[in-house]
């Protein structure tokens, strides 16, 4: 079972320093986890009830946002908005350690201990905003097990409920747009650069400051010949020698959307035991794909990779384009869902397209030395106002708002 503790801690930050730089109480937590023991060995079982043990205990006491807005005439005049700091795991007892059939069970007392987000920072107050692509599959036959010729889609759906539950973002769902036409190869640097385009397209038309999107790898059957037929599955099962396990497999790319770059990408996988029948026409996410073990294993490694975007976005800088300038007043595409309020300052970037030695087009930021201050706030656009002639710095339109 994969568990990427890393992507509850911020990015680039050692454990170290963050524990030296922070004071803060410690909090006890009481979890349980639990993993099979079939096919593996017990020490690999408890290690995975233990992980498991670790993300609940992590999901009881993960960040939470919360904002008290006021609105007057639909403008935004007060919000105060709290926002909870990670945690980190700095020591852990078993309290309790069972066997039941093929299942173990572990139960531990975890002391968490609440660390600064984003040090140094801004961003981390505001909310980021991406929109989150179809996932292609590499090879489409392995979805004939099972009837989950709808997981390309089906995966989007079921990570956004995941993203969902972090109120650090502002999720757009486009589970039909799938980016990648040279699967196997995304993102080669060919595909990067057309990527680039649809990352920008697609950000600018939905107005986000991310694109995510995806390919699923894998979904082989660790053992093709225990599905032959149901008679001999049924016959080697009854002999214990059937292996029912199933891999799932899949990349993860964020692409800016500013510039198209590829900014972030990893690989997340896991396995669990395929119980359906090989007619079984199951589907992904339904009923009896969640309730299966395999199905359970796919559902933790989703709340995995929703923790590993959060991770890697939550201090990543706020981003906002221009959308019309208005003598002294400048409007732009992010309010109150983003966590900007009145008085808030924004560095004003101008943005230049250029071409690199390859013809490859790009986009580059100038700092203006200009600040914008928020006056106007509104659910999904804002407006503030500078203290200097935009004209004398050429401020336009598609020019760029920044929250370090």
């Amino acid at each position: 079972m994969y568990l990427e503790l890393r992507s509850l801690f911020l990015p680039a930050v050692s454990l170290l320093s963050l524990l030296l730089a922070t004071l803060s109480h410690a909090e006890w937590i009481e979890s349980t986890g639990s993993a099979s023991l079939k096919n593996v060995t017990y020490a690999d079982a408890r290690e995975a009830a233990r992980q498991d043990a670790l993300r609940n205990a992590m999901l009881k006491a993960g960040v939470r946002m919360q904002s008290h807005q006021t609105l007057t005439n639909g403008v935004l005049t007060r919000d105060d908005l709290d926002i909870s700091s990670q945690v980190v795991v700095k020591r852990e007892q078993v309290r309790d350690e069972q066997q039941e059939d093929d299942t173990l069970t572990l139960t531990l007392a975890v002391d968490l201990q609440r660390v600064e987000e984003c040090p140094n920072s801004d961003a981390g107050n505001y909310r980021k905003s991406l929109a989150l692509l179809g996932f292609s599959l590499q090879v489409p036959t392995q979805a004939s097990v099972g009837n989950l010729h709808d997981i390309e889609f089906g995966l989007t759906n079921a990570l956004a409920r995941e993203l969902g539950k972090h109120e650090s973002m502002i999720l757009l769902e486009q589970a039909y747009e799938a980016p990648f036409q040279d699967v196997r190869n995304a993102p080669t640097q060919v595909d990067q650069q057309r990527m680039l385009t649809h990352a920008m397209n697609f950000a600018k038309q939905l107005n986000v400051q991310f694109v995510v999107s995806g390919v699923i790898r894998d979904l082989g059957l660790v053992n093709p010949k225990a599905y032959s037929t149901s008679v001999w599955r049924r016959s080697i099962k009854f002999f214990a020698q059937a292996n029912e396990r199933r891999r799932f497999s899949v990349d993860l790319f964020v692409h800016d959307g500013l510039n198209g770059e590829l900014v972030w990408q990893s690989n997340f996988a896991t396995e669990g035991a395929w119980t359906a029948d090989i007619e079984d026409r199951v589907g992904f996410g339904s009923q009896v794909f969640w309730n299966m073990p395999y199905g359970k294993a796919v559902a933790d490694l989703l709340q995995d990779m929703a923790y590993s975007l959060d991770g890697q976005l939550r201090c990543q800088p706020f981003m906002t384009r221009i959308a019309r300038v208005d003598g002294k007043t400048l409007h732009f595409g992010s309010g109150a869902n983003s966590g900007l309020r009145p008085g808030d300052k924004l560095s004003i970037y101008r943005s230049f397209n250029y071409h690199d030695a390859f013809q490859r087009t790009g986009i580059e930021l100038n700092n203006t030395k200009t600040v914008l201050t928020v006056s106007q706030v509104h659910p999904n656009f804002s407006s503030g106002t500078v203290n200097i002639d935009p004209g004398r710095i050429n401020i336009q339109q598609d020019d760029v708002l920044i929250i370090w």
